[in-house]
């Protein structure tokens, strides 16, 4: 597009910008503003604070070359020198299994950036399973040469520390102590580890080097960081299992020396010792706790979610995976939700397979007959989601497995006086085992245009008669690659539908 002088005032460019915002989904809206953007240096200037709304991504050579700003961050910056003050987001992907010479390139280019306002950072190591094609030394080690010296450079180079709240690890081996220790306003803290996958191809010698080698990294974690971190408000650990990373020591040294009284989400996939974050005062620890998600690889944990359960009183989400957590068993969800009937808004409940069972200790916790003291309904529930599986080869249908639990549900939520707040009951399938032969012999829309005609004549076989009023039909979302939909029941007041992400 020809770069030409713009006559228009700005109020008029900023009014067109705020249209296409209000528009336009906010993938397109950034491809449109971005080729508006080169059409004259006025039109730039306007969009910068939309432009970079979206945060900055810095990648390497060795990486995708279409990621946004690849080669370009100096020069878009350079052309407006203001835009800085815009960018409030910056994801660094960083790939440790790259040559020498990528890697040092990678070192310089973060610091073309200065980034006095930027709140969020998100690290990313891509290349995280190329261990097991061949990337090892010759005592079955990877080589990562300067992986934790590109953390360290990145956060004194290009920002302020005083402005970071929110910091995330992706696919990583091992914990940056050292950097979050410059970062004492921290509030968010995600960890996802890449996690170790049995292949075929490797050697049991390799292997077990290998493994040896990310658990020794793991195990070099210092907790002491938490000391510096008085504000952290959410935990995110994802993919640490203590069985095969020796995280669990490391971690249960960070309860003993630091007080998480002030976390408000919790969220895990793995069974940390959460028994060692509980001191021995009652009530004195996750009082201000809203948000929970909680996912068990542990026949072993009843005991530690129990007590952390106990020291809850004013929890808002609860999500459980009942394939890993058993409602019957492993916690009393019609005690907890007696004591959290005045402040649960929300609940997701998540299984992959027919459990029956667990649908039924669900619709028990919900009950509110007056015969059954016992079963308290939370009264302030806003919203309800629950996530399964459906098998379209066999064309399986999740409620002939239990009709009766179903229709016992749906006359659950259908009690106005039970549920008077209840706006959003959400059902996420994930479609299980669409055959190569239908993916190949169709294109991507003619495969979600059948994905979807199944679902609709599916629908009338849903037993939830009073979610689905006449009048009010679900909400039918999927995904783009037709791997799972959400059916959306609107409230009875009919207020907007609760945005979820499949």
């Amino acid at each position: 597009m020809r770069n030409t002088e713009c006559n228009l005032p700005i109020e008029i460019l900023a009014l067109v910008l705020d249209v296409f915002r209000r528009s336009l989904p906010p993938r397109e809206f950034f491809r449109t503003i971005s080729r508006c953007s080169r059409t004259s240096k006025l039109f730039y200037a306007v969009c910068s604070p939309y432009f970079f709304h979206y945060g900055v991504q810095i990648g390497t050579p060795a990486m995708d070359r279409r990621r946004i700003f690849h080669h370009r961050v100096s020069p878009i910056l350079e052309r407006c020198p203001s835009a800085e003050v815009y960018i409030q987001s910056l994801a660094y992907n960083y790939d440790f299994y790259q040559p020498k010479e990528v890697a040092l390139h990678s070192l310089s280019a973060p610091n073309v950036l200065q980034l006095p306002n930027v709140t969020s950072i998100s690290i990313r190591c891509d290349g995280a399973h190329a261990l097991f094609r061949g990337s090892l030394d010759a005592d079955g080690r990877g080589v990562f040469p300067v992986e934790r010296k590109s953390y360290r450079l990145l956060l004194e180079q290009n920002m302020t520390a005083q402005t970071v709240t929110d910091l995330s690890f992706a696919h990583i081996r091992q914990i940056p102590s050292e950097v979050i220790l410059l970062l004492p306003s921290l509030k968010s803290l995600k960890f996802q580890f890449c996690s170790m996958i049995n292949s075929p191809s490797l050697s049991t010698t390799t292997l077990e080097s290998s493994m040896t080698c990310f658990a020794a990294t793991y195990t070099d974690f210092d907790p002491s960081f938490f000391r510096h971190c008085p504000n952290l408000e959410k935990l995110d650990v994802q993919g640490a299992n203590p069985k095969s990373n020796g995280l669990a020591v490391p971690l249960t040294n960070a309860a003993i020396l630091h007080d998480f009284c002030n976390l408000i989400e919790i969220s895990t996939d793995c069974t940390l010792p959460w028994e060692k974050f509980l001191p021995p005062e009652p009530n004195s620890l996750f009082q201000n706790l809203r948000k929970l998600c909680i996912q068990l690889d542990d026949d072993g944990a009843k005991e530690v979610i129990t007590g952390l359960l106990d020291r809850l009183s004013s929890l808002k989400c609860l999500s459980v995976d009942m394939d890993t957590v058993k409602l019957d068993t492993d916690i009393d969800l019609t005690r907890h939700l007696k004591s959290w009937r005045q402040s649960l808004q929300k609940m997701n409940f998540t299984w992959r397979k027919n459990n029956d069972t667990q649908l039924k200790v669900l619709c028990d916790a919900l009950d509110l007959d007056p015969r059954r003291s016992t079963c308290v309904t939370p009264a302030a529930l806003q919203s309800l989601e629950l996530h399964t599986s459906l098998d379209l080869l066999n064309h399986d249908n999740i409620f002939d497995h239990d009709a009766e639990q179903w229709k016992r549900l749906d006359a659950i939520l259908g009690r106005i006086d039970a549920f008077p707040l209840l706006s959003c009951v959400g059902l996420h399938i994930n479609v299980n085992r669409i055959c190569r032969e239908i993916r190949q012999d169709l294109s991507s829309d003619l495969t979600k245009e059948w994905v979807v005609q199944y679902v609709q004549d599916w629908l009338g076989q849903i037993p939830l008669k009073n979610l689905m009023d006449s009048s009010k039909r679900p909400t039918l979302k999927t995904t783009t690659d037709v791997t799972s939909f959400a059916l959306m029941f609107p409230g009875r007041d009919g207020d907007d539908l609760l945005d979820t992400t499949l």
